[in-house]
């Protein structure tokens, strides 16, 4: 077996780009705050689900692998910063995911053929796993018409900054989603994984269900005092 002695750090902005404003979009990323039927907790990768084949989480699923990824990091949005040497920007740690297994490294074609075809490999997964909210399937819950790959890791736990964390980084994270490789950006890698080991930061979320009712679900979200997260969350329930 290849020994990975390289790390990396993924980075997601959740609920934003124009995908998201689109009437009756709902972002998929809102599973990162509830737990399945069976209390289990699955994470979405922005901005369709893809994770890069060269990202191992947990057991190895393909050779193509070259860096362990531990941590998943939801942020605020990207401030450019053009007045300090080696920084080209801040973001704010909002919510750090502990994550567990990758469960596909599937590319997402443009062809809607092939498309359709990769989606039915995770469908496979999410019918083996039995990954349900409310009694349905997650591919159900999204329909016919989702161009996404559903689901992308399963994940231990998250946690919530007690207070937003300031990074500055080197890395331009401009895009939605980023990777932080650990020998491309190593003083950014060790000022993030710095800030997610000092425990007194974070505090653990208490996910729950929504297999009978929504109120614990509803609760958590009210407590994160965040509209764009609370709109999500109320579109989410329609939905199911």
């Amino acid at each position: 077996m290849k020994i990975i002695d390289k790390q990396a750090i993924i980075l997601n902005k959740p609920f934003i780009g124009s995908w998201n404003s689109i009437s009756g979009n709902v972002p998929h990323e809102i599973i990162d705050f509830l737990l399945t039927d069976e209390n289990e907790y699955y994470v979405y990768n922005v901005p369709w689900g893809v994770c890069p084949k060269w990202i191992q989480v947990g057991k190895p699923i393909s050779k193509k692998e070259t860096h362990k990824v531990k941590y998943l990091l939801l942020t605020s949005s990207w401030k450019q910063i053009t007045s300090k040497p080696h920084v080209n920007g801040q973001v704010n740690l909002l919510y750090c995911i502990e994550l567990e297994q990758k469960l596909h490294d599937y590319s997402r074609s443009k062809n809607k053929k092939n498309l359709k075809g990769t989606q039915k490999k995770v469908q496979d997964i999410i019918d083996r796993k039995n990954i349900k909210y409310h009694s349905k399937k997650l591919y159900d819950i999204w329909g016919t018409k989702d161009e996404t790959l559903y689901v992308t890791f399963q994940a231990k736990t998250i946690f919530k900054a007690k207070q937003e964390i300031n990074v500055e980084l080197e890395y331009k994270y401009q895009r939605n989603k980023g990777y932080i490789k650990s020998e491309e950006y190593c003083d950014d890698y060790t000022k993030l994984i710095n800030q997610i080991n000092d425990k007194s930061l974070w505090e653990e979320l208490e996910l729950s269900n929504v297999q009978r009712n929504f109120k614990d679900f509803e609760k958590l979200i009210k407590s994160q005092n965040c509209s764009k997260l609370q709109k999500v969350a109320d579109e989410f329930i329609k939905l199911l």
